[in-house]
């Protein structure tokens, strides 16, 4: 599956509200945008998978490229339309579900989990992955009264490359896993698990 770009509001797989649904690309299946970029004729935000209340889904075997082909290794770089794009994102009531053996590059977040909205994305495994060339290889959390996420569990991963999301630094700051929790109401994120090897560059 290719475009210029696909929509940043569904994807170019888009599921709201679904459960016990398996997306397995078979090593072979790909999704990638051919135009949108810091050098490209689009700037768009622009997701490869985008789940929405997705409960007990799968996404694995995928190849998610170019989501967003970023050129920020240079201090001048002034490019902020990536920062809005993720190559696999699963958002809101997301428990048990799985995230693994996929291969993502050139998008700002490799793999987004959010529990947005003061859902629950608890139970969620993150592993087998290869993710490069990114500013956040792994993010997840809740910024949202409610929020919450127990037991994730993130294993086994390669996250290497963010050379070109290095500038500006008032929208990008590098990190192979972020997990957070930043509301001031009563989210939550506990019984984090990150298991060796995790290796990162």
């Amino acid at each position: 599956m290719s475009a210029p770009y696909w929509n940043g509001s569904t994807g170019a797989i888009t599921g709201n509200g679904l459960s016990n649904i398996v997306i397995n690309g078979n090593n072979t299946g790909s999704i990638s945008n051919t135009a949108n970029g810091t050098n490209s004729s689009n700037h768009q935000n622009s997701y490869g998978v985008f789940l929405a209340g997705c409960t007990s889904c799968t996404v694995e075997g995928l190849k998610v490229s170019n989501i967003y082909v970023n050129a920020g290794s240079s201090s001048s770089a002034t490019d902020v339309n990536g920062q809005y794009t993720a190559c696999i994102e699963i958002s809101g009531a997301a428990t048990n579900s799985v995230i693994s053996n996929n291969t993502v590059s050139q998008c700002k977040t490799g793999v987004l989990v959010s529990a947005d909205s003061g859902q629950d994305a608890s139970n969620v495994q993150i592993y087998g992955n290869n993710i490069s060339d990114i500013d956040w290889g792994i993010n997840a959390g809740g910024g949202d009264n409610g929020d919450t996420i127990n037991n994730l569990v993130i294993h086994d991963n390669s996250i290497t490359n963010w050379t070109n999301w290095q500038f500006p630094t008032y929208a990008m700051h590098q990190d192979g896993v972020i997990i957070y929790n930043y509301a001031t109401g009563s989210s939550t994120l506990t019984a984090t698990l990150i298991t060796a090897p995790l290796a990162s560059s």
